[in-house]
């Protein structure tokens, strides 16, 4: 599956983006509360604004503004994003 079949469970706005270092990636943003499963395609995990907690292969990370976290490689279970904190969330998915 990729970006454009995205499986959405609780986004307010997202859009493809072709981005010069990454090439095709999916913005989002996500209010406090709200949960996505990040696609299968996904490879890295850039918070725009916001802090997101991420939950995939029986681990959880906190990312926040200007942080990124590789999930390529790593994964077999699927990656679950929520946004924390009550700025919400700006989400860039690569």
């Amino acid at each position: 599956m990729g970006f454009e079949n995205a499986s959405m469970i609780a986004a307010d706005v997202y859009r493809c983006v072709e981005t010069e270092t990454c090439g095709r990636s999916l913005r989002l943003a996500l209010l406090r509360g709200e949960t996505i499963k990040a696609p299968r395609a996904a490879s890295c995990l850039s918070a725009l604004s916001g802090t997101a907690w991420v939950s995939f292969g029986g681990e959880d990370f906190l990312i926040c503004r200007g942080e990124n976290l590789r999930i390529e490689g790593r994964r077999r279970d699927p990656v679950i994003v929520s946004a924390v904190g009550d700025e919400g969330l700006f989400l860039e998915i690569h």
